[in-house]
């Protein structure tokens, strides 16, 4: 019973929720043309890195055309809805690049793992980017359409949107943490942050928690909780500046919250403990009073 709840848990943790959850993101529609163009730039860079050849078994590592850049912004515009898709099918607008970062490796890496369905795996071929806009919209249709994947990548984007700010808010603290220490933390580390604290918004959900704070003294305690963590561990495996500055298609969230203890699957032993730990020291820089338990919030 209690691997099925901290499995139940893990997968709720890595994967999100976006139901009954606040929106605290920018005031939509007032983003600047300027502002959303960054955005569209940070979801392609980030996004162009898991493009494959058309036997999806290794990576494209040739140019890309105009067009095919021009079509890799259209899926963030279309899922945001300034695109082709209905508004109401969408995540809301995104107005933080670090998010559309964290979005982009979310949404590639899930496309790139659906097996099962060849639309969505489509969306991250060369050949499928690079055509005719009208052409690739209905591939975009049909790959997030059309099964679980686009499903599941609609109900993570809607917990970034959400959490947006908070999410941009922690991303900056952290890293002035870094900088405290005059340590540097780079582009791909950047992105990196984004994507934990992104990939930990389900988590706060668990906390009865429906948005992420946004008051500068809860999200810097939230930061030192995470920073701190691992600091009694091996300073290889510990959360040090090496944990971010690295590929970003190399990084994953579990490390982070086991201490390097496990890569993935069902932490135990000193992976669960640093786990839990985890849980407990972040809780408490939001609720003083929580506790964590097997089953989650007491």
């Amino acid at each position: 019973m209690k691997k099925f709840l901290l499995f139940a848990f893990l997968v709720f943790l890595v994967a999100g929720c976006a139901e009954d959850t606040t929106n605290n993101s920018t005031t939509e529609g007032q983003t600047s043309q300027e502002q959303l163009n960054k955005v569209d730039d940070a979801f392609t860079n980030e996004y162009k890195k898991y493009v494959k050849q058309d036997d999806l078994s290794t990576a494209y590592t040739g140019e890309f055309s105009a067009q095919s850049e021009t079509n890799i912004k259209s899926l963030l515009q279309n899922i945001t809805g300034r695109g082709k898709m209905p508004a109401q099918a969408g995540i809301g607008e995104i107005n933080e690049t670090v998010v559309a970062s964290a979005l982009a490796k979310s949404m590639a890496e899930s496309l790139v793992k659906a097996t099962t369905e060849p639309n969505a795996q489509a969306l991250v071929k060369y050949t499928t980017l690079d055509t005719d806009a009208n052409k690739f919209m209905s591939t975009v249709l049909g790959g997030f359409m059309g099964g679980a994947t686009g499903a599941k990548i609609l109900e993570t984007g809607k917990l970034y949107q959400a959490n947006q700010k908070a999410i941009a808010m922690l991303v900056a603290s952290h890293t002035a943490l870094f900088q405290a220490a005059n340590e540097t933390v780079n582009e791909e580390g950047t992105v990196n942050l984004a994507y934990l604290y992104s990939s930990l918004t389900g988590y706060f959900t668990m906390l009865q928690i429906t948005a992420l704070p946004t008051d500068e003294a809860t999200v810097k305690k939230i930061a030192q909780a995470v920073y701190d963590h691992c600091k009694d561990v091996d300073a290889q495996a510990a959360n040090n500046l090496s944990v971010y500055n690295k590929d970003t298609t190399t990084f994953t969230v579990m490390p982070i919250l086991t201490c390097g203890k496990t890569q993935g699957g069902m932490p135990s032993g000193d992976a669960m403990t640093h786990l839990t730990n985890f849980m407990n020291s972040v809780g408490k820089a939001i609720d003083p009073n929580y506790q964590f338990s097997m089953g989650g919030r007491p």
